[in-house]
């Protein structure tokens, strides 16, 4: 008869994507069976415990975090000297803590979130100091947060070292996007489980049924900006306009305080600032098309920007998506499997142009896409699913270490 396993969930409590915006996803980790408590670990100036969604009546244990942000003008070296006296002097006394709660609740695995450099760390001590099984969660590219957080190189270039061997250590691995559900895949020569973010069902809305055929209206919204993708879609949508074929062409670019780098446009383009998922979801509804891409030049196809981050704000609006980009890379490998999408598998203005017309002259296909794309709203990206996925994630008992090492080498 096999064990009850009871996991303990180390975590900072956000509920988004890496990202950073739009704010909020309804993500309750403590909803997924087997978790026994959650150790939270927060800011030192926070001024109550946030858990993002959560309203668990779990045992609760919460911690300081050692500074974790920093602004971009202070000076690297003082960066890394506050990076090390953590590493140095918090996160051995943090881990006391965690290991204290995981006995407690009488804990027999360990689930960590890895959303910052303190989570990174205690996991990376863990694999030598902690007899519970470990399971890792990389909810976003950590060279994303790293980046925002202006962590000074050295420290950077270590924490991605820890990383690998928290990898190479767990006995089951969770990634956030498709993106690095196929990174991991070819590093490990198995499928990470994917835990993608999740929606609210009370923010979704009805799918389309058709195009208003007096307008051409294109959002856009996440890590496009500036990119060479993103000017074509510009080009196409000012020729668009020029044309005099609709009373109402353009392109609606929602951000949050960020200024995007394409005013000398015009009114084609159009600056929409909102900072809640509803009035995000609403706006994008508005609109006749949505624009997805992953950058035709990158290295890997799976290495893009994690387009996927955003599959489900876009699927909630109801509206169908034109996806731009390689057909080879995660998103456009996953949005092809169910007709998810309108597609542009070329690069440049031009053939920007046809796509946009192709989709919304076809109104029974543009009502179909938006349904299909429903489907996989449904079918990934509900806290069902989620569930689903996370409880094979910590109850699986994966492959050995030994063989994970291996195959990394």
């Amino acid at each position: 008869m096999t064990a009850e396993r009871r996991t303990l969930l180390v975590t900072e409590g956000r509920t988004s994507a890496a990202t950073g915006f739009p704010p909020s996803f309804a993500l309750d980790r403590s909803q997924v069976e087997g978790v026994v408590g959650i150790c939270l670990l927060q800011d030192s100036d926070a001024d109550a415990v946030s858990v993002g969604t959560m309203s668990s009546t779990l045992p609760l244990c919460t911690l300081v975090k050692p500074k974790e942000r920093y602004l971009a003008w202070e000076p690297k070296r003082r960066i890394r000297a506050q990076e090390t006296a953590a590493q140095i002097n918090a996160v051995p006394a943090l881990l006391k803590e965690v290991l204290r709660f995981a006995a407690k609740v009488r804990a027999s695995d360990l689930w960590f979130v890895l959303e910052g450099q303190t989570l990174v760390r205690l996991a990376y001590l863990t694999c030598s100091q902690a007899t519970q099984k470990l399971h890792i969660e990389i909810p976003g590219k950590p060279s994303s947060w790293l980046r925002m957080r202006h962590i000074d190189h050295w420290s950077a270039a270590d924490l991605l070292r820890k990383i690998d061997n928290v990898v190479s250590h767990a006995e089951g691995l969770a990634v956030g996007s498709l993106e690095l559900a196929a990174l991991y895949e070819t590093r490990l020569g198995r499928r990470p489980n994917w835990l993608p973010p999740v929606l609210d069902t009370r923010l979704v809305l009805d799918p389309a049924h058709g195009p208003d055929e007096h307008s051409l209206r294109v959002g856009v919204v996440g890590a496009a900006f500036a990119t060479p993708e993103f000017f074509s879609l510009v080009e196409a949508i000012v020729a668009l306009r020029a044309r005099g074929e609709w009373r109402s062409v353009g392109l609606h670019v929602f951000v949050e305080t960020e200024a995007v780098p394409c005013q000398r446009e015009g009114s084609a383009i159009r600056i929409r600032r909102c900072d809640t998922l509803e009035t995000l979801i609403g706006g994008l509804a508005e609109l006749d098309l949505l624009y997805c891409c992953d950058p035709f030049m990158i290295t890997d196809p799976d290495l893009g920007d994690h387009s996927s981050d955003w599959l489900p704000i876009y699927f909630a609006a109801g509206r169908p998506i034109l996806f731009h980009g390689r057909a080879d890379t995660a998103t456009g490998r996953f949005l092809r499997s169910a007709a998810g999408s309108f597609f542009c598998f070329r690069e440049g203005a031009e053939a920007l142009q046809h796509a946009l017309l192709r989709s919304l002259r076809q109104r029974d296909l543009y009502a179909e896409t938006a349904q299909n794309a429903r489907a996989l709203l449904k079918r990934h990206f509900s806290m069902e699913a989620y569930c689903s996925s996370a409880r094979e994630f910590i109850g699986n008992a994966g492959e050995p270490q030994s063989t994970l090492t291996r195959r990394r080498a």
